[in-house]
């Protein structure tokens, strides 16, 4: 279900094949010219990620819970970052764990909850957690945000392909050895484990998944597909079964974009929700919606001003300045 390596083909079965990527390379045009669109059309809106909006958490703004978030981050962080080091050490000369979407995302991940994490040590060590922030850490707050937007769904995306295609598709050809890798205690923790940290931290971030973050979510599966392609070239090994070219490619290449796109959709859906129970239980908007339910409530939040200094219940100012109007 993972590996397979194909004999060279003749000269006919070149031109066929030639033809299937020219047909693919459509589908993948396609794919990206839709989410491209889509994210165009929902351009406006979108959170203006600061160090306070990545950094606090949603249970409150002291910094006891910054500090809280920033430790659970860099906990993840580690140990994944163990768990992939342990298997590289396992078998250093196999290049192939590299070809895995599967490895990409988890690498992602790991890379988010340390930027994060180092997000969070920036805010804490701020002075009276200044609200006035310089460019570099807003460009610091915008890669902690747009990962986050990328990591969730592309998690969903990863875990639903494993246990609804891999493992069942591996099961019905007998493939033990296929099973027990996608039952292995790795692949809990990069199909399963990981899925619900990143929902945990959603849970308790301030982040919220916005629709035109699409385009995004599609550029990473497509520029691993395209690797796919070149690796194939050189070696002739396919990672995935569904991803080798013959008949049925399109039906699957379409049937996991829809995944990918029904991912972004569940994680949108949840933002929402946790924006609508944001204004009902803070009177705070984190995220202006573009739907008439939320929108009625963006003229109610007050905008950003100034720095001031950290109230005496140890509280940080009015959290509603760090929320941007959809």
């Amino acid at each position: 279900a993972f590996g397979a390596k194909r004999a060279a083909p003749g000269l006919p079965a070149m031109l066929s094949t030639a033809w299937a990527y020219a047909l693919l390379s459509v589908e993948l045009v396609a794919v990206v010219a839709i989410a491209g669109t889509y994210s165009w059309y929902y351009r406006v809106g979108r959170q203006r990620p600061t160090l306070r909006l990545v950094a606090m958490t949603s249970a409150g703004s002291s910094r006891a819970h910054t500090r809280a978030l920033c430790i659970f981050r860099a906990v993840v962080a580690l140990c994944f970052a163990a768990l992939i080091g342990s298997g590289i050490a396992r078998r250093p000369s196999d290049a192939h764990i590299y070809f895995f979407f599967t490895t990409w995302n988890f690498l992602l991940q790991i890379v988010y909850f340390a930027v994060a994490a180092a997000a969070g040590v920036r805010l804490l060590c701020k002075p009276e957690w200044s609200m006035l922030e310089a460019p570099w850490e807003r460009r610091l707050a915008l890669a902690v945000h747009t990962l986050f937007c990328v990591c969730f769904p592309s998690s969903i995306l990863v875990s639903v392909v494993l246990w609804g295609v891999l493992l069942p598709q591996g099961a019905a050809a007998g493939d033990a050895a296929t099973v027990a890798m996608c039952l292995s205690f790795p692949s809990l923790v990069e199909h399963l484990l990981n899925t619900l940290l990143l929902g945990l931290d959603f849970a308790l971030n301030l982040t919220l998944v916005h629709p035109a973050s699409l385009v995004y979510c599609v550029a990473w599966p497509v520029a691993y597909v395209l690797f796919e392609w070149g690796a194939h070239a050189l070696d002739g090994w396919w990672t995935y079964f569904f991803l080798s070219v013959n008949t049925l490619t399109p039906m699957w290449y379409a049937l996991i974009a829809l995944v990918g796109f029904a991912a972004h959709a569940a994680t949108v859906a949840l933002s929402r929700a946790k924006a609508r129970r944001a204004m009902r239980t803070d009177g705070l908007l984190p995220l202006a919606a573009d739907d008439a339910a939320l929108q009625s409530h963006v003229a109610d939040v007050p905008a950003a001003s100034g720095a001031g200094p950290e109230p005496a219940n140890g509280q940080v100012g009015t959290p509603t300045g760090d929320y941007t109007r959809m």
